[in-house]
């Protein structure tokens, strides 16, 4: 049956219909204002894929709060009422060509290179990021910062349906906040959040889960 299947035919996610099966992946695009609103740049940019025939365009990991999620210098946020409503221009030019857009929302928990907010680094444990690029070692969250940091993913997702969007995605790979608590060489934790892997993907599955109550 999967042989007779079409690129071009339409199929339903969740609760959408995509007009076909054509995905844009999200990519770093870095192009917002400082303060992580959407510019005119970033709307052609992703009215360009709608227009020419997508049937689902995602975005670039954009943040979550106005705390530690920040990844990058003029990266997109969703932590914000002006951030919400700068972000409706967008699903706005995109829905009027008849394509389906998601929002990836991201922490960047250790890999935080902007710290716009706040000038330390926050992670499951306190352990140095690896890679070629030098980044601070991350201070170890407590549980009741985990629990603001659900709340924020969940408020984040909220917002992206009041603008608009058709879903959320959560970033969870290359060593962001939830691939952190993922990993056992940087989730050291001793609590529920860490040791087993029942444990270790808990942060992931509670977000996932409430992101979707959020959506519905």
């Amino acid at each position: 049956m999967m042989a007779n299947v079409n690129l071009f035919s339409t199929i339903a996610l969740g609760t959408v219909t995509l007009k076909n099966r054509t995905v844009v992946a999200p990519m770093t695009r870095v192009s917002a204002t400082e303060d992580g609103d959407v510019t005119d740049r970033i709307v052609a940019y992703y009215e360009e894929f709608a227009r020419g025939g997508w049937g689902l365009v995602e975005t670039e990991a954009t943040y979550i709060d106005a705390e530690y999620s920040q990844c990058r210098s003029r990266q997109p946020g969703m932590a914000t009422a002006t951030h919400r409503d700068a972000w409706r221009r967008v699903v706005d030019a995109v829905h009027a060509h008849g394509a389906a857009i998601f929002m990836q929302l991201q922490h960047a928990g250790a890999l935080a290179e902007a710290r716009r907010y706040r000038s330390d680094t926050v992670a499951p444990s306190a352990v140095a990021p690896r890679g070629s690029k030098p980044l601070p070692t991350p201070r170890e969250l407590t549980q009741g910062e985990i629990a603001t940091i659900q709340e924020s993913f969940g408020r984040a997702a909220v917002r992206a349906v009041e603008a608009g969007f058709d879903g959320v995605e959560l970033h969870g790979t290359n060593g962001y906040l939830i691939d952190q608590f993922l990993t056992d060489y940087t989730n050291l934790r001793t609590d529920q959040y860490g040791g087993s892997t029942s444990n270790r993907i808990r942060f992931a599955w509670s977000r996932s889960r409430d992101a979707c109550r959020s959506r519905t």
